[in-house]
Parts: C-alpha cells; structure tokens; sequence
C-alpha cells in the first residue's frame, strides 16, 4: 500500500467515530427526504380521488414539516462530525 494511502486509512480509522456518526445522520437525512414524496404522493391521490379530508390534508402538511426539521437537523449533524473528523486530521498531518 502506499504511504499516503496509509496515513489517510490510519487518520480515517483514528477519527472512525465521527466518521460512524456522521454516516448515520447523512442516512437519516437521505431517508427523510425520500419520505417526503411518498407523502405528497398520498395527499395528491387521496384529493383526486376526493377521499381525503381536510383534517387528514393538515396532519401531512404537519408530517412534510416534521420531515423537512429531521432533515435539517440530521443534515446540520452530519456535516458537523465530517468536518471535525476531517478539522482534527488536518490537525494532526
């Protein structure tokens, strides 16, 4: 392996738990995103078909404002442990 190689896999498993944690908050942002579709999907065939009550249209509206929260918020964490993962590496080279 070569020398540089070796010391980017010895500084990534050094920081692996920022690394860890930053994977799953970029997973759960990517699944609250693809929730949201899913969502509106609903709400669009429910008034078409002109099965869905206003009450039930507010509740998803209040669902797609819950996911686009969890999405900032998992977003905001996810970029945070990268960048200290990676701030502390260049730290440390």
């Amino acid at each position: 392996m070569r020398p540089a190689l070796r010391d980017i896999r010895r500084l990534f498993l050094r920081h692996r738990w920022h690394v860890a944690a930053g994977m799953v908050c970029l997973l759960a942002t990517d699944g609250a995103q693809l929730a949201v579709p899913l969502v509106v999907r609903r709400v669009v065939d429910g008034l078409a078909a002109s099965s869905l009550t206003a009450p039930e249209v507010g509740r998803a509206g209040l669902l797609l404002l819950g996911l686009a929260l969890t999405s900032a918020f998992f977003r905001f964490a996810w970029r945070h442990f990268f960048f200290t993962a990676s701030r502390r590496a260049e730290v440390e080279l």
